[in-house]
């Protein structure tokens, strides 16, 4: 289709311009005349182009071609000065366009180049042609702005619309949409039908154009997980899913795949250890891999120190064997836990492998932290805190704390108002509250985990722990930097080969909010496969399987979801709404923002809402009635919503979700909403609570 313009003439000046052939097609807005801006020099003061070649060839970047400057003032006389105070000065006369706007660069009455806009929306314009056959101009298009415009002709489908786009009485492509539902008995779009895409019956569609409940994407007996899927035709000859758990099967515990999809029993199941057959060492532990009566592989482990009796290791050197083991030579003599320095390096004898012979661990103690033998890496780093540090108040290692109390003589109030950038609208915390501030040294390739414990006396949104990576002192913009808040534990991970200093200030909300506190604290090796999820770690589901949703090396795998939580529970995301052969309803009408579809680990519909449970799965539309016995969830925050209660025919309490999951089981829900952006506002765990459903 070619569009037909309505152009309208130029003014008359600008027609000179046109006839004396100084329109370039080109204009700059805002430049200078200066000669660095764009490797330029000034035209000389009568107007013309001026001594300086612009071809490029003197390397200052000059535009190709015989393009020449006009108008625009010398530098050596006093015209220049007339055009020194231009608003909008311009180096090339012409006329060009820019979106609906026809611009003009000209000389002014003082010959200096200005250049000029006039906007093409008027009551017989509505856009600027660059391509007119007298020059750039404003003219009429009678298909710009149309609503329902498409590009091209032809009928679609669009869901359950047939979308036709055809051109209108101007020429102009439209789009025409009709819901396939109001016509006849129709039902559904076709875009494979016959004679082109048209309005048709799907018999797996009900009368509003939704699929069936439970219809199959594929009329096939199918293996999801555990699960037998047999797709049988319906009275309207629709495929219908049906769902067998094999593992409540008489003689059967899994659903087999390899031939026709039946329920089985796997003698292996449950059994099998290991993939591959062999002698492997795992620490001090010789594992033999081999096939048992059955054929399933499974595992031998021989403990090579016979619990710890003896020196003795697993050698992988070569065929793994239990081998005696030796000291280190560093270390001959030396007891468990002796220390030295070498330079800033600490050395410690440990017993790294428990095969009861002395190992040297070196620690580079890095630029915060000097080597003491008697006292390991201690902290000698520029920050300040350390005035502000109570004696006891540096945490390290796995501990449980005395109790703190914030109302005692000297709990000072230098981290009164921060703001943590984590939180998903910055609200702060702690405004006047007495607070306490610890040192945590993480030590290299580790994990330590604050939790509060024996917490009473707070009120309001409770006691709060806030992770900074320098230290604050009372300077509130080093609080802005913090890493991490929680009103119930703080995990921070350390991937150097350095000891890492944290900083926690415990706080509360109100300036009469004190009470006690004691503080748990666990340092671990970091790992992938050991189901926490540390450091740069995506997820960890506690294995190292591919296929799950986390890889072996504990990052997200493709289409899946995985919770913060210990162990990940990872659970995929579908593109097209399919879990498990059923193709999934759409999401209930009012659905909150941020509400997907996603298949449970026995591949059900279900949905998720990260900002209220995380990447938690839920199975969709689970049932539930609003019973006042059963509590709600009130949340701390004035913005956020209340989530009621609910009784569940398993006679439990649940909580109802407002996002098609229904009534889900408290304790289940409380378990992912820890890993939600709302965690923290809706205090209390949200324990099982039995109820009587009607």
């Amino acid at each position: 289709m070619v569009r037909a313009y309505s152009t309208h003439s130029v003014a008359p000046w600008a027609s000179k311009l046109l006839a004396a052939g100084l329109i370039l097609g080109l204009s700059v807005a805002g430049c200078s005349s200066s000669s660095d801006s764009a490797g330029l020099k000034d035209a000389g003061p009568d107007g013309g182009s001026g001594n300086d070649d612009k071809t490029g060839g003197d390397g200052d970047g000059g535009l190709q071609g015989d393009a020449t400057m006009t108008g625009q003032p010398g530098s050596d006389g006093s015209a220049a000065d007339a055009c020194a105070s231009v608003s909008n000065p311009c180096f090339f006369a012409g006329i060009s366009c820019n979106g609906t706007d026809l611009v003009t660069c000209a000389a002014d009455d003082n010959g200096c180049m200005v250049q000029t806009s006039e906007s093409c929306e008027t009551a017989d314009t509505n856009v600027c042609d660059s391509g007119a056959s007298g020059g750039p101009a404003c003219a009429y298009d009678p298909c710009a702005g149309l609503e329902n415009a498409c590009d091209t002709a032809g009928l679609s489908c669009d869901g359950i619309d047939l979308v036709d786009c055809a051109e209108n009485s101007d020429g102009c492509l439209v789009a025409e949409t009709t819901d396939c539902t109001t016509v006849g008995d129709n039902n559904s779009c076709d875009p494979e039908a016959s004679g082109g895409p048209a309005c048709v019956y799907d018999e797996c569609k009900t009368d509003a154009g939704e699929a069936k409940e439970s219809v199959c994407v594929l009329d096939a007996t199918t293996c999801q997980a555990d699960i037998l899927v047999t797709c049988s035709d319906d009275a309207a000859g629709c495929p219908i899913a049906t769902r067998v758990d094999c593992t409540m099967e008489t003689d059967k515990n899994s659903c087999d795949d390899s031939s026709t999809p039946q329920c089985v029993f796997d003698p292996c199941k449950g059994v099998t250890e290991c993939l591959t057959a062999g002698t492997t060492c795992r620490g001090t532990d010789l594992v033999v891999c081999a096939a048992n009566g059955d054929g399933c592989l499974v595992e031998t482990i021989t403990d090579c120190t016979e619990g710890g009796s003896v020196a003795v290791t697993c050698d992988d050197s070569g065929d793994p064997v239990c081998s005696a083991c030796s000291d280190d030579a560093a270390c001959t003599g030396a007891g468990e836990g002796d220390r030295s320095c070498d330079g800033n390096v600490l050395e410690t004898c440990t017993d790294l492998d428990g095969d009861m012979c002395l190992d040297l661990l070196r620690e580079d103690c890095g630029d915060n932290f000097t080597c003491n033998s008697g006292n390991g890496c201690v902290y000698s780093g520029s920050d300040t805190c350390d005035e502000a540090l109570a004696a006891g108040n540096v945490l390290s290692g796995s501990f449980t704390t005395a109790a703190y109390d914030t109302s005692a003589e000297g709990v000072t109030n230098d981290y009164s108002s921060f703001v943590c950038p984590t939180l998903p609208s910055g609200i702060p915390f702690g405004a006047g509250a007495p607070d306490l501030l610890f040192a945590v040294d993480v030590p290299p390739q580790s994990v330590t985990v604050v939790s509060f414990t024996g917490v009473s006396g707070f009120t309001g949104t409770g006691l709060w722990m806030l992770a900074l990576p320098v230290c604050a002192d009372g300077d509130l913009s080093a609080e802005e930097q913090c890493t991490g808040l929680s009103a119930d534990k703080l995990r921070m991970a350390n991937e150097s080969d350095e000891t890492v200093r944290y900083y926690i200030v415990v706080d509360a909300d109100g300036d009469t909010n004190v009470g006690s506190f004691a503080l748990e604290v666990d340092t671990r090796t970091l790992g992938c496969g050991d189901g926490k999820t540390d450091g740069s770690e995506e997820c960890d589901d506690g294995n190292i399987f591919e296929g799950d949703g986390c890889t072996p090396s504990c990052t997200l795998e493709e289409g899946y979801a995985c919770t913060g939580n210990d162990p990940s529970v990872c659970t995929r995301r579908p593109e097209e709404n399919v879990c498990g052969n059923i193709q999934c309803d759409a999401l209930p009408s009012g659905a909150p923002g941020g509400t997907v579809t996603c298949c449970t680990p026995d591949e059900q519909c279900g949905v998720s809402l990260q900002t209220y449970y995380g990447a938690g799965c839920f199975l969709r539309d689970q049932e539930g009635v609003a019973d006042d016995s059963c509590p709600p969830a009130e949340s701390t925050n004035f913005f956020l919503a209340t989530l009621q209660g609910c009784c569940r025919p398993d006679n439990k309490c649940g909580i109802q979700s407002a996002t098609g999951a229904g009534c889900i089981e408290r304790s289940e829900a409380w378990l992912n909403h820890q890993d939600s952006d709302y965690y923290g506002f809706y205090p209390e765990p949200w324990e099982s609570i039995d109820c009587t459903y009607p």
